[in-house]
């Protein structure tokens, strides 16, 4: 019994050491969720971020999709991490890495023109197969917007089904 007290106060010295301080500066947050889907369907592996007007200093506002296409909103500063964004409002940027199969071209071989020519036939290429318009990948040109307040907290349902490449 002796022991097992011990054991106990140990571990919880140990353990609410390791819990990380907030950093001074950090906002408050309040619960933030996004849901991204297409033609209704929940789309999983979405990055999604949250972009203030005025910058968002050191923090980073960010989720990434699960299975059911939501992405609920953390926000971080250096190592520490909180759920949920600061209140404010934001432009929402989505997207989702792709990759085109290797196609044995060895493009270390190519000449200047030769290259030039390779490389904008991949980014055609790359541009037909990703699933996010190209539109909503940029602060600068999404028109996705999020208002994150105390009392509500924060949530967007995206479908990509009403957006396109075309402005």
């Amino acid at each position: 019994m002796y022991t097992l007290r011990i054991f106990v106060i140990i571990s919880l010295l140990v353990f609410s050491g390791c819990q990380q301080q907030r950093p001074e500066g950090m906002p408050k947050t309040v619960p933030c969720q996004i849901t991204v889907l297409k033609n209704g369907v929940p789309q999983e592996g979405i990055d999604v971020s949250l972009h203030s007007p005025e910058g968002n200093g050191t923090l980073s506002i960010t989720a990434l999709t699960n299975s059911q296409g939501i992405a609920k909103i953390q926000t971080q500063s250096a190592s520490y991490k909180e759920s949920g964004a600061p209140v404010g409002k934001y432009k929402v940027v989505i997207d989702k890495p792709v990759q085109l199969p290797p196609d044995g071209v060895d493009d270390s071989k190519l000449s200047g023109k030769e290259l030039d020519d390779y490389l904008t036939k991949r980014e055609t290429e790359l541009e037909k197969i990703k699933v996010i318009p190209k539109r909503l990948t940029v602060s600068a040109s999404t028109p996705l917007e999020i208002k994150v307040d105390t009392q509500t907290g924060g949530e967007l349902i995206i479908d990509l089904k009403d957006f396109s490449d075309k402005p």
